[in-house]
């Protein structure tokens, strides 16, 4: 495995209209599934940490409010789980911090070995938005970290992003923030959404990313385009997920067709949580039903579950399994099938959405 800048993996993605799928992480065990699926399909992998896991993998005593500290010793420990893989894999592999609100952080992250980070100023003004990523793209150049950023706002909730409005990128202002800037990587606002909820039969304001990359184009800028919010919330592991004791109503994503019209346009990296959220849920909630004699951790899990039918945030509802979480070694034979449940639901998202964004086999 070779870390590389994210923008040396999407820059092919300009002329040739496919797409990286950016697959969120929070486990050792998510991360060793969703590169063995990369090398399997031969393709490179981008591996993206929001700052909630950052702060859960850092031990933080409030994910929401976590010190520059304790996000440090995340950082590092994702670091160190890649130095533990990295002889299992011969593909390249960028890691992208995701959702950045502080330059702290920002320099941080860049100085432990991320290779991209992604600022997120999009809910300030246009000229501090700018302003702070430039800032961020002069602390990023001499180490070679690629740089995204976000022009718009996505409604929804997602780990610690909250927008109640979307509103949508100005395509006119697009050349206008790159070329200020300097960044390689810049996200859209067109009609996705954040979280599990996305509405039903949401149509894609597609004419945003077809302008937005006929101006760069017109202005000389290779400047790879990026949707958030993206996950197609499978119908069949949702209707799973209520057959064993969940309770997820209105859980609609965006879909696949339309992604890939979105591809058609322009966009070259599409980001995904949700959907590996939601088949490690099915999994686990599978798992703790067929449990037969349920020990302690078990009995804790189920109680979890069936007090939080909602809850699809499995870092949650495995909490008295944490430290397997992230070490990645499980102590007995069912934190091993835990073990299994979390390869084996991120493994099945991350190998469709490969092969529907076209980006088998382009090492």
């Amino acid at each position: 495995m070779n870390l590389v800048p994210m923008y040396q993996i999407l820059e092919p993605t300009i002329e040739k209209r496919y797409a990286h799928g950016a697959f969120n992480i929070t486990c050792f065990q998510q991360l060793k599934a969703a590169l063995d699926i990369h090398e399997v399909f031969r393709t490179p992998a981008i591996i993206q940490i929001g700052m909630i896991a950052i702060s859960f993998l850092g031990s933080a005593k409030d994910m929401n409010n976590s010190t520059l500290d304790e996000k440090e010793f995340g950082a590092k420990n994702v670091i160190s789980m890649i130095e533990k893989l990295k002889h299992a894999y011969s593909i390249p592999v960028a890691l992208n911090a995701d959702h950045v609100k502080d330059l702290d952080t920002i320099k941080m992250l860049i100085e432990n070995g991320f290779t991209s980070v992604m600022i997120d100023a999009s809910n300030l003004p246009y000229k501090e938005n700018v302003d702070i990523t430039r800032e961020v793209k002069r602390l990023a150049k001499p180490y070679d970290v690629t740089v995204e950023a976000e022009l718009g706002i996505l409604a929804g909730e997602e780990e610690n992003i909250f927008s109640e409005t979307s509103t949508y990128t100005n395509p006119m202002l697009v050349t206008d923030f790159v070329k200020k800037t300097g960044i390689d990587c810049l996200a859209l606002s067109f009609g996705t959404k954040h979280g599990v909820n996305k509405g039903s039969n949401v149509k894609l304001r597609k004419e945003i990313i077809t302008a937005a990359r006929e101006n760069l184009l017109h202005s000389g800028l290779r400047t790879v385009l990026v949707s958030h919010g993206s996950s197609t919330v499978p119908k069949y592991i949702v209707e799973d997920i209520n057959k064993n004791g969940g309770d997820l109503v209105k859980a609609e994503g965006i879909d696949v067709d339309e992604l890939k019209s979105a591809i058609k346009e322009g966009v070259g990296k599409i980001n995904i949580d949700t959907d590996m959220r939601l088949s490690i849920t099915r999994n686990i909630r599978e798992l703790i039903m067929s449990e037969k004699n349920k020990g302690n951790i078990e009995s804790k899990i189920f109680t979890y579950l069936q007090e939080n039918s909602h809850e699809i945030d499995f870092r949650k509802i495995l909490a008295p399994v944490k430290e397997m979480l992230l070490t990645g070694d499980a102590a007995d034979e069912f934190e091993k099938k835990i073990c299994q449940k979390i390869e084996l639901g991120t493994k099945e998202i991350v190998g469709q959405l490969l092969v529907n964004f076209g980006a088998v086999g382009r090492i």
